[in-house]
């Protein structure tokens, strides 16, 4: 199937579109499995990630804590793909659904849902995993901690840096380890200092370089794909709370 990502790009991403376009295409063969089969966008405000999916021809939920947007439901009917997605309110630390998906996809959610403790963190996989049918995947872009200069600058200059748990990235095989096939990739170490996104492009470019020769480690974006196992069971608790 032909790439998609690159159409209509700043609707999916809207920010910094160079280095997290490139964290998306990492996870364009995942994308495009769809044929109808259904998928769960979280955090999805402006549906940006659920036009990309209905595009690839998923059943989409796209959900957020108080619901998507106006702007979400106008950029679908603007792409005519109102037919292939619903909308949702879902918190995913004490999701209330019995419903399962073949594709859950969230980008740059986790910090925020999980500012609390990193034990939120835990608790939201675990509800993800709990949501996918057996052989169902889970993808998400999200930000890392970086650095010790990007984790300087997100508490300078950032206003909501020191609410946002940032994701280290040693910590992604252990929050992952319940499921199959993982696969992640890290991106980007300065286009997040760009003030305008014209900066932010270029600077994209110059990362796309210099991450050859430094630690996956110092980047701040990852994209992770992985597969919840075929022999899973499914009556599992949704969290400690039910």
């Amino acid at each position: 199937m032909a790439s998609l990502v690159d159409k209509d790009l700043d609707l999916y991403l809207e920010w910094d579109v160079v280095n997290w376009r490139r964290a998306l295409a990492f996870l364009e063969s995942d994308l495009q499995e769809g044929n109808g089969r259904t998928a769960l966008e979280i955090g999805g405000r402006n549906g940006g990630l659920s036009l990309l999916l209905a595009k690839y021809g998923w059943q989409v939920t796209c959900s957020d804590l108080n619901g998507p947007s106006d702007k979400a439901l106008e950029l679908h009917q603007t792409a005519g793909v109102t037919d292939r997605i619903d909308y949702s309110e879902l918190d995913i630390l004490h999701p209330q659904t019995k419903e399962r998906f073949d594709l859950v996809i969230f980008k740059s959610v986790m910090g925020g849902v999980t500012s609390r403790s990193d034990e939120d963190r835990i608790q939201m996989v675990r509800n993800i995993h709990r949501l996918l049918e057996p052989g169902g995947k889970l993808l998400f872009i999200e930000n890392l901690s970086g650095n010790a200069i990007h984790r300087w600058l997100r508490k300078r200059f950032v206003h909501w840096g020191n609410r946002w748990n940032y994701l280290p990235y040693v910590a992604v095989p252990g929050l992952l380890s319940d499921f199959d096939d993982v696969r992640f990739e890290s991106f980007g170490l300065f286009g997040l200092l760009g003030r305008r996104e014209s900066h932010r492009k270029i600077l994209g470019r110059l990362d796309a370089l210099l991450e050859r020769i430094v630690p996956p480690s110092w980047r701040y974006i990852i994209a992770v794909s992985a597969i919840k196992g075929l022999g899973h069971d499914r009556s599992l608790p949704m969290d400690d709370n039910d």
